[in-house]
């Protein structure tokens, strides 16, 4: 077994270079391909040695093949051993960052995690019944310890794992046990149709091994398939949203103009009354699709769209997902990702979304220097509504007090590390040829509480900078947020009431609440004064105000320069 200090120098983007390797070796196995393809044996020459030469086109037409599976199968294999090692990275940065914070001391080979500095028990070997918080926070040291101990044990059992298996893989192509059949005229001969898994980094490698004819095919043919999977370039998923975008507006028009004819000859009567409830339904696919398409006008119509699913759909959604990024996401050197908070609707202010992250782009380039930078407004989950707005005309026994717990954020937390690793590895240098990005979250109000959760859960290295403004709490524990130290901000208007709505924080000896931690007691969490000479609003919503004080701060971690 791997020793702790082995582990600790692995690095899962030792393999791009040879995932580099195979996938330009696709791509010239797929021109060599070609020309074997247009060869026509079967005009103008007949006799035994056509027939002969027609079998030689055969063979060479079957190898091909084989070789195209072959590499394939090395890129299937070289990418799941690359998010295996991803995996083992973040155990390693999770364990390692909780030591730290703690004073733990892990053994070099990894079979011992110790604590130097214990918390004794009060008054010698006497427990004061009065002395609960110390008890309290002895109780969980040892937690911490334990949970430590369970990263190590795990971080060597999944790299022990995951040598095994591309061992195996590699010993099973190098034996020939790669079958193949088809033709070279197939669709993407030696790839499978479909991504070998959900996983960021496989998913970028099975794509990358595409021609650039062979992406723009499944985009324009197969949207459903690429347009909402992390790990493909930007500019496919936005040909392939855009094309499920515009399904959804021809599809779902009818009951629109159906409702205005409907109103006109029955003033007075509200749409439940004149709409069945399919209808209905269908009447709010088309709203938020209208509103994604007046969003997508934002800065000129330079916008890309990176999720579109109208919600009620197989997803499980209760509303419709989308990202817009302005800007081109494969290119720019700062990708900036947004995640609002409480009451965002796609149906609703998906283009106010979209015109404050165009805002904070302009002022982002313009510390940059030149640094070209894409922001996506991210509504990938489905935010919980302002109560007072859940159930308009009940009682507040019936309104959704949803925004008070983190089930949302965690939901939304998973989708959003999937994503902004899906950036990353789309970006890759060693595939796509694209200089390396520099990536920030930003998260306000519960979105604030969203975009700590899938901080936590990103593999250490996808967020370079993350920013909090307006915040409730996030996901306790900063060690559990894979963002290097010294690059994690919170800002906060000195009236913005946020905080009285984490309930219990402030009141706990820890300052946790029901949404988690508040950033603001964090000492890992460098503090923004969003407060300038110029500020005119403040509050809970004057963050992202455009050529504000607070927006520049927030424009300074899109481009790395906050301090």
């Amino acid at each position: 077994m791997v020793t702790w200090d082995e582990l600790k120098r692995w690095k899962p983007e030792g393999l791009d270079s040879f995932i580099d390797l195979l996938v330009n070796s696709r791509k010239k196995a797929v021109g060599g391909g070609d020309h074997i393809e247009t060869m026509d044996l079967s005009t103008g020459w007949e006799g035994e040695g056509a027939a002969a030469a027609q079998q030689r086109r055969d063979r060479l037409d079957r190898k091909t093949v084989l070789l195209l599976k072959n590499i394939g199968e090395l890129i299937k294999a070289t990418a799941e051993a690359q998010e295996g090692l991803g995996e083992v990275s973040t155990m390693v940065v999770e364990a390692e960052s909780r030591a730290s914070h703690f004073g733990f001391k892990i053994s070099a080979d990894g079979t011992t995690v110790t604590d130097p500095n214990p918390i004794k028990k009060s008054f010698g070997d006497l427990i004061s019944p009065w002395d609960t918080d110390h008890e309290e926070d002895k109780k969980e040291r040892e937690e911490h310890l334990e949970e430590c101990k369970v990263h190590v044990r795990n971080a060597r059992k999944k790299a022990d794992e995951v040598d095994r298996a591309y061992e195996a893989a590699l010993l099973r192509i190098a034996g020939g046990k790669v079958k193949s059949s088809g033709r070279l005229e197939d669709p993407n001969p030696g790839l499978p149709k479909q991504s070998p898994s959900n996983n960021t980094e496989e998913v970028a490698a099975w794509w990358a091994a595409h021609t650039d004819a062979e992406k723009q095919a499944l985009a324009e043919e197969s949207p459903e398939m690429v347009g909402n999977l992390d790990g493909v370039e930007a500019k496919y998923r936005n040909i392939a949203n855009r094309k499920l975008l515009n399904k959804d507006l021809q599809q779902y028009k009818p009951v629109a103009d159906r409702l205005e004819q409907l109103k006109r000859a029955n003033p007075g009567k509200s749409e439940s009354q004149l709409l069945s409830r399919d209808e209905l339904l269908q009447l709010k696919y088309y709203r938020e699709a209208k509103n994604v398409e007046k969003a997508l006008t934002q800065n000129d119509g330079n916008t890309q769209l990176l999720i579109f699913q109208h919600g009620g759909d197989e997803t499980g959604a209760k509303h419709a997902h989308a990202a817009i990024a302005v800007g081109d996401v494969d290119t720019a050197k700062h990708v900036t990702t947004f995640m609002p908070g409480m009451g965002t609707d796609v149906s609703k202010n998906m283009d106010r979304v979209t015109r404050d992250v165009a805002n904070l782009k302009t002022e982002a380039e313009r510390q940059s220097q030149g640094e070209s930078v894409a922001a996506i407004g991210w509504v990938g989950y489905d935010a919980p509504p302002a109560p007072w707005e859940s159930n308009p005309g009940k009682s507040i026994k019936q309104w959704d007090f949803s925004v008070l717990g983190t089930r949302d954020a965690r939901m939304g937390g998973d989708g959003g590390a999937r994503f902004l690793e899906g950036i990353r590895d789309s970006r890759n240098a060693a595939i796509s040829g694209t200089s390396d990005v520099h990536q920030s979250l930003l998260g306000h109000s519960y979105g604030s509480t969203t975009a700590s959760y899938a901080a936590a859960q990103a593999r250490p290295g996808v967020i370079d900078d993350f920013g909090v403004f307006g915040s409730p709490g996030v996901k306790n524990g900063s060690w559990d947020m894979n963002v290097p130290q010294g690059h994690r901000f919170v800002s906060l208007f000195k009236d913005d009431p946020i905080r009285t709505a984490n309930v219990g924080a402030g009141f706990a000896h820890n300052h946790n609440g029901s949404l988690g931690m508040d950033p603001y007691d964090d000492s890992s969490f460098k503090k923004l004064n969003p407060e300038g000479p110029d500020t005119k609003t403040t509050g809970h919503s004057g963050y992202l105000v455009n050529k504000s004080h607070a927006q520049w701060q927030l424009a300074s971690i899109v481009v790395g320069k906050a301090h």
